[in-house]
């Protein structure tokens, strides 16, 4: 999304290369431009792509998946699949169950292969620029209604602070270049 700037934009040239569509659309606002923006370019491309769902990946996934599964059936896409993630197990399956969550299926992955008893160092990856036609890296910020989810723009250096008596790393820190 953040290299074309916004999420229509992204989904539409996204569903023009990879025709069958599984749009994430908790990247801004779940129910204000993602799932809209999923069901404008499923129904400007109609038969060119195989338009399967959306995947929810934060926020309250119970309350989410319901008002966007009567959004899709508004729509005309009542086929249309809800897919969540983000680290789910067995129990939060079972809670969303319980709360009557709309959803097809579940990504299951981190927590499917961790020994949860032990922490795992969970990664994702974020643009954070792009070059632009000149060659220059233009900065890029992902934003979201989930605090959590809203990135730093720019190109980033690593600090790593070492306890010279010991020899040990002591922790590291992050800046801007």
């Amino acid at each position: 999304v953040q290299t074309y700037g916004d999420e229509y934009t992204a989904f539409k040239k996204y569903a023009e290369r990879h025709r069958n569509c599984v749009f994430l659309v908790d990247t801004f606002h779940t129910l204000k431009s993602g799932v809209p923006n999923a069901i404008r370019v499923a129904k400007e491309l109609g038969d060119r792509i195989n338009f399967i769902g959306i995947r929810l990946d934060s926020g309250d996934i119970a309350y989410l998946s319901k008002k966007a599964r009567q959004m899709l059936d508004e729509a005309g896409f009542k086929d249309a699949k809800i897919i969540a993630s983000n680290d789910l197990d067995e129990q939060t399956i079972s809670s969303l169950k319980a709360q009557g969550a709309a959803v097809d299926s579940w990504g299951v992955g981190t927590k499917l292969i961790t020994a949860y008893q032990q922490p795992a160092l969970g990664a994702v990856y974020k643009l954070v620029a792009v070059e632009n036609n000149e060659g220059k890296l233009v900065d890029r910020i992902k934003l979201s209604n989930n605090a959590e989810k809203v990135t730093t723009p720019g190109k980033k250096k690593v600090y790593r602070i070492i306890n010279t008596k010991t020899n040990k790393s002591e922790g590291d820190y992050i800046t801007l270049e």
